[in-house]
């Protein structure tokens, strides 16, 4: 069974229509070249935040390494972080609530289960607070013939 959102996700996909915001031009090339499950999935959660919070979704990394203690994902094209926290002249600053950070984790994980019992998406810390947006490894076998994992 198809949803609406579904439709609306693929469609806005298609065309473009939404407002996600990149950290840098670097981050938003590695978003278009990206397997479209992923994108579909920035997609969705782009449009419920303006939907919800009248704010959009801000991707910080989707390939680049932080620390040496990296799980791969990210360079496997399987993940994504969205800002919730960032750094200003009056120290930190955060995007969202914690009741609208909760909301944001658990429409994710009930609609987006991973068949691996693992969360689609987490809120937690490192440099700054931030969500972890993954995909299942199981995933790999959606992607394009022309996906490739190169840089």
């Amino acid at each position: 069974m198809v949803y609406v959102i579904e439709i609306i996700t693929l469609i806005n996909l298609l065309t473009g229509n939404y407002m996600i915001n990149f950290k840098t031009p670097q981050v938003a090339k590695e978003f278009y070249g990206a397997p479209k499950m992923l994108q579909m999935l920035a997609v969705d959660i782009d449009n419920r935040l303006e939907r919800l919070y009248d704010k959009h979704l801000f991707i910080t990394r989707i390939r680049g390494k932080v620390g040496i203690k990296e799980s791969g994902v990210h360079q496997e094209y399987l993940a994504f972080d969205g800002r919730d926290q960032h750094w200003t002249n009056d120290g930190w600053k955060r995007l969202f609530t914690d009741e609208e950070a909760k909301e944001i984790v658990d429409y994710c994980n009930r609609n987006y289960k991973r068949i691996d019992n693992h969360c689609t998406c987490i809120h937690h810390g490192g440099t700054a607070l931030h969500f972890h947006f993954q995909l299942p490894h199981k995933t790999i076998d959606l992607r394009s013939a022309t996906y490739s994992t190169s840089e």
